[in-house]
C-alpha cells in the first residue's frame, strides 16, 4: 500500500511475466520448469523519498501432464504381421513409456518399436506415457491379423504318357483364388484344373492360394512330374459279366470285374470292337473310359 511510481516482477527461474511492469501479471513457467519458483514483486518510488519495497511468494510448478499418442505403418495384415509403432507422445519423461501389444508381450522404456504378431486375431495395443511426477496417460488402437490359407494338393501317379491327363487332387483350405504353375509356361486359375502336357520331360508343379483378405500361401509339389512319349495298353484276359451291373459301360468300382475294358496310357485315339464267335460285331466304342 502507499504511493509508488512503478513495479517490476522477477523470478529465480527462466519463466516470463506478462506484463512485467504491472501489479497484476501472469507468470508462465519456462519449458521443463518444475519444482519451487520464487516470484518477487518490487515497487519503486522514483522521487527518492521512499526506498523500493519488495514482496515475495513461492510458486510450486508441477510437470505438464503427458499426452500419450502414437501412429503405426499398418493396422491390419497377414500373419506373421510386423508393425512399426512411432511414439508421438508429449510431455513424457525420457524413457517413461510402456507398450502393451495385447498378445502377452510388452516393451518398457522404448520410444519407437517394432512388433511381430505371430497369430491371427484382434489385438488392443496400448501405450502408457509417464512424466517425472508419475502422472500417466494412455493411448490405444486395434490391430487385426488375418490367418493364412492352407495350400496343399497331391498328384498320383507322378509318371504319365503323353497325352494323359494329370490326376490332381486339390485339398487347399481358406482360399478364394488359385494360381497353378505347371512348370511348362502354362497356368490355371481353376480350383481343380485340367492339365495335359504337350512335350516329354520333367515338370515342377506349384500352387499359390489367396484368401479373401489377400493373404497368400504357396505349395510346391515335392516330386517332379515325369512325362513320357509312347503309351501302353493292358488287356484283361477274363471278366465276370453282370446283367445288373452299370448300363453305360463305365467302371464305378475298380474292384468290380463286371466290365471288359482295357487300361490305356498315352493313347491319343482309341477304338475297341467286340465280335462274337461267328465274327459278328456286337460292340464298338471310341471312348477309353467306356467298356463292354
Amino acid at each position: 500500500t502507499g504511493r509508488f511510481d512503478r513495479v517490476e516482477w522477477s523470478s529465480n527461474k527462466d519463466g516470463s511475466f506478462s506484463p512485467v511492469d504491472q501489479a497484476v501479471s501472469v507468470y508462465t513457467p519456462a519449458f521443463n520448469e518444475e519444482g519451487f519458483t520464487l516470484l518477487t514483486l518490487t515497487a519503486f518510488d522514483d522521487s527518492g523519498i521512499c526506498s523500493s519495497f519488495s514482496d515475495q511468494l513461492i510458486l510450486e510448478v508441477v510437470p505438464r501432464a503427458p499426452i500419450a499418442q502414437f501412429s503405426m505403418d499398418l493396422n491390419e495384415g497377414c500373419t506373421p504381421l510386423e508393425v512399426l509403432f512411432t511414439n508421438e507422445s508429449l510431455e513424457a519423461e525420457e524413457g517413461g513409456y510402456f507398450w502393451d501389444f495385447g498378445d502377452g508381450s510388452n516393451v518398457v522404456n522404448a520410444s519407437d518399436v517394432k512388433h511381430t504378431f505371430q497369430t491371427a486375431g484382434s489385438y488392443t495395443v496400448t501405450l502408457t506415457a509417464t512424466n517425472s511426477a508419475g502422472v500417466t496417460s494412455q493411448a490405444s488402437t486395434q490391430i487385426t491379423v488375418f490367418d493364412l490359407p492352407t495350400a496343399v494338393f497331391s498328384i498320383d501317379p507322378v509318371e504319365y504318357f503323353i497325352p494323359d491327363q494329370l490326376q490332381i487332387t486339390n485339398t487347399s483350405i481358406g482360399g478364394i483364388a488359385y494360381l497353378w504353375d505347371f512348370g511348362d509356361g502354362t497356368t490355371s486359375n481353376e480350383f481343380q484344373p485340367f492339365k495335359v502336357y504337350d512335350l516329354p520331360g520333367t515338370y515342377q508343379v506349384s500352387l499359390l492360394v489367396t484368401s479373401a483378405q489377400g493373404c497368400q500361401a504357396e505349395f510346391i509339389f515335392s516330386e517332379e512330374i515325369i512325362m513320357k512319349e509312347g503309351g501302353s495298353v493292358e488287356i484283361p484276359n477274363a471278366f465276370t459279366p453282370n446283367l445288373t451291373g452299370p448300363g453305360d459301360g463305365r467302371i464305378v468300382d475298380i474292384n468290380d470285374n463286371d466290365i471288359f475294358l482295357p487300361v490305356v496310357k498315352g493313347v491319343a485315339e482309341f477304338n475297341m470292337k467286340i465280335f462274337n464267335r461267328w465274327g459278328a460285331e456286337v460292340f464298338e466304342t471310341n471312348d477309353p473310359e467306356i467298356g463292354w
